[in-house]
């Protein structure tokens, strides 16, 4: 029962907010969690013209370039809501 409500909280990649909302996403090798989508103005363009997903501190803010924060779209197929009580 878990593991259907579990699958069922991922929706497809095309759909993912792209507006500062944390998401975990999936990249059909696992999860990969607290993702946010920045910006282009957001973003140094050296790392990411046109803006990129990045992963997102425990505090929400985000890590620096230099720990590969940064992620391409190459590969990724769902994601879902980032959720406190999520229990995986």
């Amino acid at each position: 029962m878990l593991e259907q409500q579990l699958l069922s909280s991922w929706q497809a990649f095309s759909s993912v907010p792209r507006d500062g909302t944390a998401v975990d996403l999936w990249n059909g090798r696992g999860r990969i969690l607290n993702m946010r989508y920045l910006r282009a103005d957001e973003v140094d363009a050296r790392f990411a013209a046109g803006g990129c997903w990045a992963h997102l501190a425990r505090d929400g803010f985000r890590r620096d370039e230099n720990d590969e924060s940064v992620l391409v779209e190459d590969g990724l197929t769902h994601w879902r809501l980032v959720s406190a009580d999520r229990p995986c």
